[in-house]
């Protein structure tokens, strides 16, 4: 069964208590770990020393491709029937290959979107725990409005997750990018393009209705300071479901 790191994660930033330290994500089992995935285990290491983050991953006919960008490095991770191909690079040069077999191909990759995953949503919860007291002149009710709105939508984009789950057919496209120095998080999967900023002891956050968010005018947008808790609480629950996806 899988332990969840979501369910451990959900209402962390307001409650302020945390046990991530000594949590490892789910995945491949310590007595199977071959030199191959002790290399994998080296790789999440150097993606949370990083203060960028890029996770592409689209999945279809149960042949994911993943590409995660950290800092000079890239990592492209294939699925198929019978293995984990995967394929680093440092500086646009391919450095090596590996390739890991069908009995452990899918944990390891859920296992590596999982552990990236909770990279950005630590960020989130370090950056609300480093929060001030501010004297805000926005109301508790404009942003509770607002975050109602996001709830509702992130919810509709939930349900759609659930269909790819009943329907193999379908495809699951998302991407996270995080850059930890402009402390600002993007998300973008079908229409939904999402974009979080924070700043000042403030949440920004900007919804367009708009992969690409061509869009000039944002279907949501406003500053949070007294829900910002919540609002990343939504954002938890959204890789959550994520992940069950996988």
């Amino acid at each position: 069964m899988k332990q969840n790191i979501f369910k451990k994660l959900n209402h962390i930033a307001a409650s302020g208590k945390s046990k991530l330290k000594n949590f490892i994500p789910f995945g491949v089992e310590k007595r199977k770990i071959t030199l191959e995935v002790a290399e994998i285990e080296n790789l999440l290491i150097r993606i949370n020393q990083s203060n960028t983050l890029n996770i592409a991953h689209k999945i279809h006919e149960s042949s994911p491709f993943t590409q995660i960008i950290f800092g000079n490095e890239k990592w492209d991770l294939r699925k198929t029937d019978t293995q984990l191909l995967i394929n680093q690079y440092s500086n646009n040069k391919h450095i090596h290959s590996y390739t890991l077999q069908a009995e452990d191909a899918k944990k390891i990759l859920v296992y590596i979107l999982d552990s990236s995953l909770k990279k950005i949503l630590d960020f989130g919860i370090n950056e609300l725990r480093k929060s001030k007291e501010i004297k805000y002149t926005n109301s508790y009710d404009n942003e509770n409005r607002s975050l109602e709105w996001l709830r509702v939508s992130l919810e509709v984009y939930k349900k759609a997750l659930e269909e790819i789950q009943k329907d193999k057919d379908l495809i699951l496209e998302f991407y996270f990018g995080l850059d930890e120095t402009k402390k600002l998080l993007i998300f973008n999967s079908y229409n939904i393009f999402l974009q979080i900023h924070f700043h000042n002891s403030l949440m920004s956050v900007q919804f367009y209705n708009d992969k690409d968010s061509k869009s000039k005018t944002p279907a949501m947008s406003g500053d949070f300071y007294h829900l910002k808790n919540q609002i990343w609480d939504q954002i938890i629950l959204l890789a959550e479901k994520i992940s069950q996806t996988l």
